[in-house]
């Protein structure tokens, strides 16, 4: 079972939510944000995730593993889909694995980005290594930046404010 936020310090989750929101507008107000060079502002970025953490978790509940949005699940069940060969691992985990490099490189090309220089050796290999890193550390935390940030801090769960802190 999960720690709550209001649970553990015994408030009235209300009170903690307008506490956090409160917190949060004092900190956007507390100055003018330099704009971006290119792409989007944080504010429309920070709209943009919250809408689509919702659609994750409505979209992740009516395919029956109600988690939001996280690439734990996906990682796993791509580790299921090629050590067992089981095509119940087809599921709404591994879309989301799938989803967010298509996605990023679908973005990078509206963004005029190319690809036409080959990765070096020594990128590749730092790259794999830092993956593996963090395949170990979202193990270690029971699930990644991604699951604690979008899903578990919306839901007060002090294990997610612990991991993103």
């Amino acid at each position: 079972m999960t720690l709550i936020l209001h649970q553990a310090i015994v408030l009235d989750r209300w009170v903690v939510i307008a506490a956090l929101l409160v917190a949060g507008a004092l900190w956007l107000l507390r100055g003018k944000q330099p704009s971006p060079d290119s792409g989007w502002g944080w504010t429309r970025t920070g709209f943009g995730l919250g809408v689509i953490g919702i659609g994750a978790w409505i979209a992740s509940a009516a395919a029956g593993k109600p988690a939001g949005l996280g690439t734990v699940v996906g990682s796993d069940s791509l580790a299921t889909l090629i050590l067992e060969r089981s095509p119940a691992a087809l599921d709404w985990g591994m879309l989301v694995l799938v989803g967010i490099p298509l996605g990023s490189a679908i973005a990078a090309r509206r963004r005029g980005k190319s690809y036409s220089k080959p990765a070096r050796f020594e990128h590749v290999l730092r790259a794999m290594l830092g993956g593996v890193l963090m395949g170990l550390g979202a193990t270690i935390a029971a699930g990644d930046n991604v699951l604690h940030g979008l899903s578990g801090v919306p839901l007060l769960a002090v294990s997610s404010f612990t991991f993103m802190l």
